[in-house]
């Protein structure tokens, strides 16, 4: 290599870069401002573009300035590049292809492949993949016509055979594609306008000024321009952070995955010498913001991994090293439980910050995720930021609201997707008049617990509830016509059979005419609201250039359809204009370069994460890449290191990880690593690094000074206000939660289903009530020789009545069929001595001796059975639980006493049982399980003449005790009786006060 003239240069990582590069413009005009503008600055994004501008702005402290040109060198317009150097040579350059119609067009080519399955998704995905593949070739200035000659490899297994030969597919046809479509490649078209702007300024020099700035070049075609640039009469070259503190030795040790390669690489294009490039001076040094000795230490911590060992060989003076104490005091490392917590800490550095007059903070992550949390937690403090990488359209709340559209429709208007889309906050239900309440009508009385979906399955069971005698549960009789009016709503798409194929476009417009349908309402139209905003703007761009190439999309069905809309969406990112805090970003790695913050916190520092995981290339091995030319994977990691030597060499700089994420231990970035391991070499502890301090604000911004737990409820209420009528169910409820009843009789608040719920103990509880009734209504005194197979078709008749697939019940249905075997058997043996006489059966009795006002008793009976000598036997059905004799007779299972001493005061007289006398109770267990049922009998009738005057006389004494005004509706009472089912435990905070109990427990214990 030779040496140059003085036109190249490099900003150290200890300078902001951008206001040292507008400091240095400004001087080489010495006051000539009024020159600036035919300068021409190239920069390697539009972010370092924005942040060069500000820089011009700090450094005239606001005045007006007209700027130079600044260009962003990867994205250089084409229609100004024609303006600025004529001829025909650009006109002559197709249009780039637009991402959408790409990914349409390749994943055609991938469903090609053999045995490729016909999954849309996975082609799309596989599509994009490819896409990135083929930006590497173009990246790297290679050619697709190459790729035969990795076929003729034998040493590849099969599997790559088949993945190069379809390369080979790839290389000739996708060229064809492109041509008959009129269009290449964006990276491609990228490519021959900077080769074009090459070969003008060769052929002749531009007679402006042209610095390229910032830019490592990893790009070939780039790092052309720039050799061009090195010799034209008036240009300049800024290299950003090129390392002058690493040795000769070290630097030919330098290779992937190191911060400096892709400079090394550069400078070996450019043919220039690393000792010939000088650090750019200003008159000042305002602009340095780390000492040097720092910045040694951050080259020393990334040297290549085979010249660590000379860390033992670093002896730092007594000067140097208190300087870099002094420097360390200004890096601090925060090692967070989790991702919540870095967020919170994140977020308490940027509100700290922001006390200081004019202090400047950047968030700089990879990871998405992480950014949106802190920007939720910053919320806080009423701290409006933005990530400035933006937001997937599909977040936004069109995107949401588009998606949730197609979602509802595949899914069958399931009640947890279709819900979501009634109550989303751009529907508007086209005019309904009180939409929202109808919405919250549906939601409350049609779409909870286990039943079919859709709008047909809706109708029927609105038609069940209006005829249902309960009037709380009734839904008002506006629903049928709002189903109407959301059926007819949904039209544009439910006419779309699921497995027809339809043009895309077709199903496109179907599905916007829809969006805008529901998004109207009464005072506002439809659209005007969809396309409003700047996500509106951004889903209507998006939507525009999908138009454009849905020609190119094949048939498809409306799931496919789904999938398709899903993949092209998820690409697209909303960036936002306003709204965004003056003093804050949170950036994406690409965005923070050559960006200046006063406090830089480099977020997300785990293995994985930031530097990335360098992934799975599922076109090529790294044999086969190196083969044909392409870079190691590691590249990635090598971007990911400059950027992070850039950012810690801030003025203050903060380092945050989660210890774990999504509940696996992560592992530290190795950068972190290797800091500490320098550190300890050079007898400096780690610790220096970490500190408690915002951990310490953050417990103590959570503390609460003093949790006072919540005591038992107790609340009271009126005489008029208590219940005078009661189920004898509700009376076990009384006796072990009396809240529950004081919330139910009093609050009037009942439970309500769970949407789409699941098979539970009590559904099947439900069921299996339903099924016996059925069976011994249907065969109430001769049992058929085919029972079992008669009452296993009751079984699955009932099962699809709540629209449960058998095969779906996993263990239950077994049980059911051993169910089947016992009950049959044991209704043979019970009719021998006694006949079926009712089945939900309803009686009340009115209890009015020794109590103020009189108490109504209710029960329906799950059984009545006639016994031969004329007496009556009382049969619950219980589908889990344990029960006894003792239980039953000392009051702690009060239900079938009850139902015994209203049989015996004729109380069941309206369902034609008079006149009786109970000579047994029992519950019958069934379960399915070892054993299939049990039996829990009392059948001595003298004991159970001697039981019910006690419970009657028991619940004398509750009524009394209630008709009393201090008498308190106490959440359990006995915490070793609670109910089994407990509706309301959440009202009464159980786990809250209980706790409290039992330590008040302990504590007694103890002091006797």
């Amino acid at each position: 290599m030779t040496s140059i003239k003085n036109n190249i240069f490099t900003i150290s990582a200890t300078h902001s870069f951008s206001d040292q590069l507008a400091e240095w413009i400004l001087n080489q005009y010495g006051g000539r401002y009024e020159e600036l503008p035919t300068a021409l600055i190239l920069l390697p994004t539009r972010r370092a573009c924005n942040t060069l501008q500000e820089a011009f702005l700090r450094k005239t402290e606001g005045q007006p300035l007209l700027l130079p040109r600044l260009r962003p060198i990867g994205d250089i317009d084409q229609e100004e590049l024609q303006f600025n150097i004529g001829g025909t040579p650009l006109q002559d350059i197709p249009p780039a292809i637009s991402e959408v119609k790409r990914l349409i067009l390749l994943s055609e080519l991938v469903s090609k492949l053999p045995n490729q399955s016909e999954n849309i998704e996975e082609n799309m995905n596989l599509a994009r993949a490819l896409g990135q593949f083929m930006d590497q070739i173009y990246n790297e200035d290679l050619d697709l016509s190459n790729l035969p000659q990795l076929v003729d490899d034998e040493d590849l297994s099969e599997h790559w055979q088949i993945t190069t030969r379809f390369l080979e597919i790839l290389s000739v046809e996708w060229p064809k594609i492109l041509k008959a479509h009129h269009v290449i490649d964006a990276a491609d078209h990228r490519n021959r306008i900077i080769n074009i702007l090459n070969q003008q300024w060769q052929a002749t020099p531009p007679n402006y000024r042209v610095i390229a700035a910032g830019t490592t070049a990893s790009i070939p075609a780039t790092a052309n321009l720039l050799k061009t640039i090195k010799d034209l009469p008036q240009s300049n070259i800024i290299l950003p952070h090129l390392d002058k503190n690493l040795n000769d030795s070290a630097w030919e040790m330098v290779e992937e995955g190191h911060p400096q390669y892709t400079l090394k690489l550069l400078l070996q294009q450019l043919e220039i010498n690393r000792d010939d490039i000088d650090f750019l001076s200003t008159t000042d040094n305002k602009n340095e913001f780390t000492t040097p000795v720092f910045e040694k230490f951050i080259s020393h911590a990334m040297a290549p991994p085979d010249y660590t060992h000379e860390w033992q060989k670093i002896n730092l003076a007594h000067t140097d090293k208190l300087k870099l104490k002094e420097k360390l005091s200004f890096v601090k490392r925060y090692d967070c439980d989790n991702q919540q917590e870095e967020a919170e800490i994140i977020a308490l550095l940027i509100r700290e910050a922001l006390e200081e007059k004019d202090k400047t903070i950047s968030v700089v992550t990879p990871d998405r995720y992480l950014a949106r949390r802190v920007a939720s937690v910053c919320k806080r403090w009423d701290i409006t930021v933005n990530d400035s990488s933006g937001i997937p359209l599909q977040e936004t709340r069109p995107g949401t609201f588009l998606k949730l559209i197609l979602e509802t429709n595949i899914n069958g208007f399931h009640p947890i997707s279709f819900l979501s889309l009634l109550k989303h906050e751009l529907s508007q239900g086209s005019g309904f008049k009180d939409y929202r309440s109808r919405v919250r009508d549906m939601d409350k009385f049609l779409m909870r617990g286990i039943r079919q979906t859709g709008f047909d399955a809706y109708k029927e069971f609105f038609i069940q509830k209006t005829n249902n005698n309960n009037e709380r549960n009734k839904p008002p009789l506006i629903l049928k016509e709002f189903l109407d009016h959301l059926e007819n709503i949904f039209l544009p798409l439910t006419k779309f059979d699921s497995e027809a194929l339809y043009e895309f476009d077709d199903i496109l417009t179907a599905h916007l005419q829809l969006a805008e349908k529901l998004a109207s309402g009464q005072a506002n139209d439809g659209a005007t609201l969809l396309w409003q905003g700047e996500a509106g703007n951004a889903l209507s761009i998006f939507i525009s250039e999908l138009r454009q190439e849905t020609p190119y999309i094949k048939q498809c069905t409306l799931s496919q359809y789904s999938a398709l809309f899903e993949e092209f969406i998820g690409s697209q990112t909303v960036r936002p204009r306003y709204g965004v805090h003056p003093r804050i970003a949170i950036l994406g790695q690409m965005e923070a370069r050559l960006h200046y913050s006063d406090r830089v916190i480099l977020a997300g520092l785990n293995e994985n994460t930031w530097p990335p995981n360098v992934g799975h290339d599922p076109w090529m091995s790294r044999p086969m890449r190196d083969k044909f030319g392409l870079p190691k994977p590691e590249r990635v990691i090598t971007l990911a290191a400059h950027d992070f030597v850039s950012n810690i060499c801030a003025p203050e700089v903060f380092l945050t990880r989660s210890k774990r994420q999504d509940g696996i231990t992560t592992v530290p970035a190795r950068w972190l690593q290797r800091i500490d391991t320098l550190l300890q070499t050079m007898d400096i502890d780690p610790a220096i690094l970490r500190e408690e301090r915002h951990f310490d604000y953050l417990k103590k911004l959570n503390h609460v000074e003093r949790i006072s737990p919540c005591s038992r409820p107790e609340p009271k209420t009126e005489l008029s206000q208590r219940p005078t009528k009661l189920s004898v169910t509700k009376i076990e409820k009384w006796l072990q939660d009396p809240y529950a009843i004081y919330a139910q009789y009093i609050l009037g608040l009942y439970p309500i289903e769970p949407l789409q719920q699941e098979m539970n103990a009590a559904n099947r509880g439900t069921i299996l009530h339903e099924i016996m009734e059925e069976f011994t209504n249907r065969y109430p005194k001769e049992i058929p020789d085919n029972a079992q197979k008669e009452f296993l078709s009751f079984i699955q008749d009932h099962l699809k009545q709540y629209h449960i697939d058998v095969k779906e019940m996993g263990f239950w249905y077994p049980r059911l069929e051993r169910l089947t075997a016992w009950v049959i058997d044991h209704e043979k043996t019970w009719r021998q001595k006694a006949r079926f006489l009712k089945s939900e059966a309803r009686g009340e009795i009115i209890l009015t001796e020794n109590i103020k006002s009189p108490f109504t008793l209710t029960a329906i009976a799950d059984r009545i059975d006639l016994q031969n000598d004329g007496d009556i036997s009382i049969i619950d059905y219980k589908s889990g639980g344990t029960y006894s004799e003792n239980k039953i007779t000392n009051g702690d299972m009060p239900q079938l006493p009850l139902e015994a001493l209203i049989l015996n005061k004729n109380g069941f007289k309206n369902a034609g049982i008079e006149n009786k006398k109970t000579a047994e109770i029992a519950y019958w267990k069934l379960t399915g399980g070892s054993p299939a049922g049990k039996i829990t009998t009392v059948n001595n009738p003298e004991k159970i003449d001697i039981l019910l005057e006690e419970i009657e006389d028991k619940l004398t004494r509750l009524i009394q005790i209630f008709e009393q005004e201090e008498t308190t509706y106490m959440a359990i009472p006995n915490l070793d009786n609670p109910p089994r089912f407990n509706d309301y435990a959440h009202l009464e905070r159980v786990k809250e006060w209980a706790s409290l109990d039992e330590q008040s427990d302990e504590a007694s214990q103890g002091a006797t």
